[in-house]
């Protein structure tokens, strides 16, 4: 009945009552004589029944306070949950904090202001620098080329001595022209010729103006007086020197006219020389110059 409905549901059931020193019938019934029955009564029973298809061990909630010692769940146990996903809020934080700091270092590098992509050569013909321990000092400028790509232009057969000693090539120039000029007639010199050395490029060429006087000292005044006209700032000066003697000196100045080109005057003994170009070529020919 009820009773068995209540235990197939997993829970117990009672009714009972008792009426103390209820009278009996006699010690040793008779055999199938008269008898006094006991009262009527019930028993309290009290049942555990096994409730069949207990989806999870889990899924039945324990005593407050009671943990899992077998599993350790974190359901069973509410500090280990709370400490653990305090554990995973810290991880989780530490990752996206680097992550930013990656996204951060990467645009940048990249993007702006872009130092990974402004590693840039350094130009050819611009100094470097490089640190030492006493400080940054400037280092030499790339090498120049030591020959020409061009082939220099044969001299005339009637060439005189003075223009049979220039030279066929200075570093990467060829001398490409050369012919009797007047450009300074005014100091009387014996001979006068105007040559032009170049790399190919017509924009990179050098003019070469050089003459020969009968003595050192006219040729002295005629390298005065072109050394006096130069007015741009100084790049270099020294003297020039055959088999370690000195036999005159240089100067090389920015052309006043144009900054990209300077103006280089020399004198050895009794020839004097003037070249006019872009710069940095200039000062490289004048240096390297034979004469």
């Amino acid at each position: 009945g009820a009773a068995v409905r209540d235990l197939a549901a997993g829970r117990a059931s009672w009714n009972s009552s008792t009426v103390p020193h209820w009278p009996h019938s006699g010690q040793r019934p008779y055999h199938l004589g008269p008898f006094q029955p006991h009262s009527v009564h019930t028993n309290c029973v009290v049942v555990f029944a096994i409730v069949p298809k207990l989806a999870n061990f889990h899924d039945i909630a324990p005593p407050q306070g009671i943990g899992c010692a077998s599993c350790r769940c974190a359901r069973m146990n509410p500090m280990a949950n709370t400490e653990q996903s305090s554990s995973h809020g810290k991880l989780t934080a530490v990752i996206a904090v680097a992550a930013v700091v990656i996204v951060l270092a990467l645009l940048s590098a990249f993007i702006w202001p872009g130092w990974a992509l402004n590693k840039a050569t350094t130009p050819a013909g611009t100094p470097t620098t490089s640190s030492t321990a006493s400080g940054t000092k400037k280092s030499a400028a790339p090498k120049t080329p030591s020959t020409p790509s061009i082939s220099a232009k044969a001299l005339p057969a009637d060439a005189t001595s003075l223009l049979k000693a220039m030279p066929d090539s200075v570093v990467n120039y060829a001398r490409t022209d050369a012919n009797p000029s007047a450009n300074w007639t005014s100091s009387s010199p014996l001979e006068e010729y105007t040559m032009t050395y170049s790399t190919g490029d017509d924009t990179k060429n050098i003019a070469l103006i050089t003459a020969q006087w009968s003595s050192a000292d006219d040729a002295k005044k005629q390298y005065t007086a072109l050394t006096a006209s130069l007015s741009g700032d100084e790049i270099a000066s020294g003297n020039v020197k055959v088999s370690g003697k000195n036999t005159g000196s240089y100067i090389i100045r920015k052309d006043a006219s144009d900054s990209k080109k300077a103006v280089a005057v020399w004198i050895n003994d009794t020839a004097v020389f003037q070249a006019n170009g872009p710069s940095d070529a200039v000062t490289t020919f004048c240096q390297k110059f034979p004469l």
